[in-house]
């Protein structure tokens, strides 16, 4: 910090002598004049030397601020920036009077030009004390009663029924230490008493009263001016000054503006303590705003132990007062159970006041009590009317969850183009969940032409913050080559930054990868660790994969109650594979009493959610009769239905009731055709049934040289029948045998 030379200074009065104050009395001060900022400048010392009692000074109805440094920091020495020739007044409390104030006037009169002046460098980093080298008192005597505490102050003074919230609060990490459990008042501490800008009162007192008040205000007025930047450049450092003058002598709104600028930390290094005390001095005069953000602190522990009775408290009183944050505030200390009692009720009827203010906020929580029907019976009609109502605000987590219920058709005629624009809209602000959702439809066509470019787009905006499930669907879309080039290194990274996460479809997804050896190489260990964790977050697939591991030994010891318990519990959410499981280990036995109802009653679950293999065998205890009464029709219905949807076992079923007749007339050709289906997926059983029929000439000619082709196929996979009919046919040279490894 450059060092601060004593200027020369010619301070003096015309009457010095005279025992009773004049209100004419002029006194004649030699400026200094700042290399720095090239402006001329009195010493506040300087005023005190000869004004014992001076609270400020004034030019005509304008108080003239303490000049501040490039980071709001009040210069020291104290010092006032001022025009030379110009009169100004300094108005002092004259104690003799008692309450009344004589006015002075000074005149500013240069005795040379600025460069004979000794200058006063300005110091590049706040100075917080006055020492005797630097005091310009020219009696060099160290006097710091005139001393003030640090003042640096910014912050918009915000709107009535839009106070800082919480949620901005919490995007500032900050280090706030926890003993800072009292507020001290930066204006009462020893240091700054005597600088307190009192209320003035002249010797007409009412008169006076009033022109005080004006000035008050005015300086309000003026620093929200500069702070806002109407009518004059903006300048925090300016509005900064007039607020104080302004909260020191106990203007609320200028107290909160102080507190709300700390707070907010806008021109000026973050401190919620200071917020903490100027927020507290409004409360004191019942600033409805300071109730509320003062709340905030106590909420969240910020410059002040935290405490939620206290901002229970605060945010009561400013609540009924008819602050809508506040009472957004309270809703939610009630919703969550924040130092009180949870009550969806008592949240609802707050969100409630507050919504009907036009808080887009509370729009959005009352929509959602509505929607999730909590303290208040579930109504999906009015949980859309408020989502439109907050939508319209531009707020975008309502706009995203309308977009949804406009998806799903809920509480309103579904209509995905709809859902779509209020995704984009939402997306357009940056909501990442409605980035991710857009993507969805572009991604499926589901409401939108669909177009895997923009899907990617999307999900890569909403990775770019973070998002699992984006990071999820960009390793969807490079499994598959989706507007991307298919890339197994790409999808195994995407699906690993989203598993790392906690993402329970990645993780999913991932033990598949490991289970297979699909980008991977294969490991069934870590399969099962990647499906517990999926499993262990309720993923019912993950549930049903890691039953069919322990069902099969992979990875794990073989254990079928382990198995079936797996099973069980994705069978609780209703995944229909793992019903047919279940089905399957009742109708077998395994690790449990075998039982042929059961078996059908779950098999009977599964198909009844169109679960193919579950209609196949459930078709299959009909036409055996098993533990029921035959049923050749019903078993044919439920092997069509199977077979439609590509079930290889089905579909071979089917080829068998045609060749035999079962519930139906035989048809060789039919026959042909399912098994063909079904051989052509590679299940071994309908390849050696059409070898039989190729063979025999069965809805085709005789071909034993392509029956044999078949059979190969069939015994490459195990089929021991049709390895014999291979070495049966062997014996007769004029047949080709085919090479098993062909089928590859």
């Amino acid at each position: 910090m450059p060092e601060m030379k004593p200027a020369t200074r010619h301070v003096y009065e015309d009457d010095i002598t005279g025992a009773v104050l004049s209100s004419s009395r002029t006194v004649y001060v030699e400026p200094q004049f700042s290399t720095t900022t090239g402006e001329y400048i009195i010493l506040w010392n300087d005023i005190k030397e000869v004004f014992t009692n001076a609270i400020h000074v004034k030019q005509k109805d304008t108080i003239i601020p303490f000049l501040m440094d490039e980071n709001s920091e009040l210069l020291q020495p104290l010092r006032i920036s001022i025009l030379p020739g110009v009169i100004l007044d300094v108005v002092v409390d004259t104690p003799v009077i008692g309450t009344g104030i004589e006015r002075l006037r000074i005149e500013i009169q240069p005795t040379s030009t600025p460069t004979s002046f000794t200058t006063v460098s300005e110091p590049t980093m706040p100075h917080r004390e006055t020492t005797e080298s630097s005091s310009l008192s020219s009696s060099g005597i160290h006097d710091d009663s005139h001393q003030v505490k640090r003042e640096s102050v910014d912050y918009s003074l915000l709107p009535e029924n839009n106070v800082l919230s919480s949620d901005s609060a919490n995007q500032v990490l900050s280090f706030v230490p926890e003993n800072n459990n009292n507020i001290v008042d930066p204006c009462d501490d020893a240091s700054s008493i005597n600088m307190s800008l009192r209320g003035i009162v002249d010797i007409e007192p009412v008169e006076l009263q009033r022109n005080d008040e004006q000035d008050v205000t005015a300086c309000f007025h003026q620093g929200l001016a500069y702070y806002e930047g109407k009518e004059v450049l903006q300048d925090y450092r300016r509005a900064m000054g007039w607020f104080l003058v302004a909260a020191n002598q106990g203007h609320a709104d200028s107290q909160f503006k102080l507190g709300s600028m700390y707070h907010g930390g806008r021109g000026v290094t973050l401190d919620y303590f200071k917020a903490a005390a100027w927020y507290q001095k409004a409360v004191n005069q019942g600033c409805v705003k300071a109730q509320c953000n003062l709340g905030v602190l106590y909420q969240n522990g910020y410059g002040v132990s935290r405490n939620y009775s206290k901002a229970l408290e605060l945010y009561e009183m400013a609540g009924r007062q008819g602050c809508s944050l506040a009472q957004l505030k309270l809703g939610k200390m009630y919703w969550k159970g924040q130092g009180i009692e949870q009550d969806y009720i008592k949240a609802f009827e707050w969100y409630q006041l507050a919504a009907i203010q036009g808080n887009a906020k509370a729009q959005y929580s009352l929509a959602y009590s509505y929607y999730a029907g909590k303290g208040v019976s579930q109504d999906y009609s009015k949980a859309v009317e408020w989502y439109q109502m907050a939508a319209s605000q531009g707020h975008d987590i309502s706009q995203c969850n309308l977009g949804l219920m406009y998806q799903k058709g809920e509480g309103t005629t579904q209509d995905c183009l709809k859902a779509a624009e209020l995704f984009q809209m939402a997306a357009d602000q940056g909501c990442i969940k409605a980035q991710y959702n857009l993507g969805v439809m572009y991604h499926t066509g589901f409401g939108v032409t669909q177009d895997h470019s923009k899907a990617v787009e999307l999900y890569r905006l909403a990775e770019n913050k973070g998002n699992d499930l984006a990071q999820y669907g960009l390793g969807t879309m490079h499994e598959h080559g989706f507007g991307v080039a298919q890339d197994y290194s790409e999808f195994i990274e995407w699906y690993r930054k989203a598993a790392s996460k906690g993402n329970a479809f990645a993780q999913s997804s991932l033990a598949n990868m490991y289970r297979n050896g699909y980008g991977v190489a294969r490991d069934h260990l870590k399969a099962v660790e990647w499906y517990q964790k999926a499993a262990s977050q309720g993923v019912a697939a993950a549930w049903y994969s890691l039953g069919t591991l322990y069902e099969n030994g992979h990875g794990v010891t073989l254990n079928y109650s382990k198995a079936l318990e797996c099973y069980q519990e994705a069978t609780n959410q209703g995944y229909a594979e793992a019903q047919n499981n279940i089905g399957n280990m009742y109708y077998s036995g395994k690790g449990i009493s075998q039982d042929y109802f059961k078996a059908a009653e779950f098999y009977r679950l599964a198909a009844n959610q169109g679960c193919a293999i579950a209609q196949n065998n459930l078709g299959v205890m009909y036409k055996n009769g098993e533990n029921m009464a035959q049923d050749y029709l019903k078993a044919v219905e439920l092997f069509q239905m199977a077979a439609d949807q590509g079930e290889a076992v089905a579909q071979c079923n089917l080829g068998i009731v045609y060749e035999r007749g079962y519930g139906v007339t035989k048809d060789f050709s039919k026959s042909m055709d399912w098994y063909r289906r079904s051989a052509d997926q590679g299940y071994a059983k309908a390849q050696y049934k059409l070898g039989q029929q190729l063979k025999k000439g069965k809805g085709a000619p005789k071909d034993l040289a392509r029956a044999m082709e078949w059979w190969s196929k069939a015994a490459y996979q195990g089929h021991a029948e049709a390895q014999r009919q291979i070495d049966r046919h062997r014996v007769d040279k004029k047949v080709p045998v085919p090479r098993t490894g062909a089928c590859l």
